[in-house]
């Protein structure tokens, strides 16, 4: 075997290997509900440091609130979209397993913006002025009013948001991994409690079974 026809036996060996690792990682993502919210975890987490480059609050008593919460809430949704299409690729009939799965990505990037902070802040600020950041040193932002007089109050009133908005997310952080685990655990207790239920149900056909052959009159 010369050298040419041993490299393309290799590079068809790899170009195999390559496919079938591709297809695996494609059936794990599709039937895999924890697998395919951890890839959309880190989408949604790169999509938001994009996103926090780009964020802009309008610094507009009348349109802060509302362009805060489309960052908010909007990116969340477009996500539980996709998971719930996701999961409806996947053959089962437990809809409302696939809804609450669906609902993950959702709450993912909920924790995501209130660990920014800066959505919030923008939401909850009540004056005019400019987006500026506040420190090179740190990438917090604020709306500076046009009242010089008032920056310093302001600022304190912002650095508060970001502390609330903080504190919003890991509250959510903490409600949402608590009732992920008690619905994990009693999906298992119930999956236990019906396997047991079968079992007794198959010991009980069983014993009826022998007693029938047993008081059966012979002849």
């Amino acid at each position: 075997m010369n050298m040419a026809s041993l490299s393309n036996t290799l590079s068809g060996q790899s170009k195999e290997q390559t496919r079938g690792f591709l297809s695996r990682l494609k059936n794990e993502f599709l039937e895999s509900p924890l697998a395919s919210n951890v890839v959309l975890g880190f989408i949604l987490a790169g999509f938001e440091k994009l996103v926090e480059l780009d964020f802009a609050c309008p610094c507009r008593p009348l349109y802060n609130a509302c362009f805060a919460a489309a960052y908010i809430v909007l990116p969340g949704v477009v996500a539980s979209v996709v998971m719930l299409c996701i999961q409806g690729c996947r053959k089962t009939s437990d809809i409302k397993h696939r809804v609450l799965l669906g609902i993950v990505p959702f709450l993912m990037w909920l924790i995501l913006a209130f660990f920014d902070g800066q959505y919030y802040a923008c939401a909850k600020t009540y004056w005019s002025g400019r987006f500026v950041m506040v420190d090179k040193s740190d990438h917090q932002k604020w709306c500076e009013p046009d009242n010089s007089t008032l920056s310093q109050e302001n600022m304190s009133h912002t650095q508060q948001w970001y502390f609330h908005s903080q504190l919003i997310g890991l509250v959510i952080l903490v409600i949402s991994t608590i009732a992920f685990g008690v619905q994990q655990l009693k999906s298992k207790y119930c999956k236990c409690c019906e396997q047991d239920s079968q079992g007794q149900a198959i010991g009980s056909n069983n014993n009826a079974s022998d007693i029938a052959l047993t008081e059966a009159p012979v002849e």
